[in-house]
């Protein structure tokens, strides 16, 4: 007879795990915080499943006035998308939103315009986003195509 192996539950504390991801804790800022407080590996994709597991509403599809692209997979949980997320957040008033994240979101505007840079997004490509400098039509922090590929309510040039 084999020996059978015992699965090892990753979630170490799953009322902080609800905590952090009501407090809006990325997915990458928890895949980091179990590699360092507790040595354990996960993954983006770990934390998503926990946050619907826990009835929590999902991030993908809030918060996309400022995305007018529809997303490859692998571009979902990039950096500028994840700020664009926050800044719409921040925009609209939500009060969910930590200091430390509203912070975050404003200083990165801030180096954007200084920079007199956008958003752009190319999905083709293994980067996905690239910031470019600013057109005269470019009105915000998003270089938005000519065609809006996101079919989501409240994205309008």
């Amino acid at each position: 007879m084999g020996r059978q192996r015992q699965k090892r539950e990753k979630v170490q504390d799953v009322a902080e795990v609800e905590r952090l991801l009501r407090e809006g804790a990325t997915y990458q800022g928890m895949v980091d915080l179990y590699r360092a407080k507790y040595n354990i590996e996960t993954s983006i994709q770990m934390w998503a499943k926990w946050r619907s597991k826990l009835g929590l509403p999902t991030r993908v599809g809030r918060h996309l006035s400022l995305i007018p692209w529809k997303l490859d997979p692998r571009h979902r949980h990039l950096t500028p998308v994840n700020m664009l997320r926050g800044l719409d957040r921040v925009r609209s008033g939500d009060e969910s939103v930590p200091e430390a994240l509203a912070q975050q979101v404003r200083e990165w505007e801030s180096r954007l315009r200084e920079a007199d840079r956008v958003v752009r997004y190319e999905p083709a490509t293994e980067q996905g986003f690239f910031y470019v400098p600013r057109r005269p039509e470019d009105d915000d922090i998003v270089r938005w195509p000519k065609v809006v590929t996101a079919r989501r309510e409240g994205v309008s040039p």
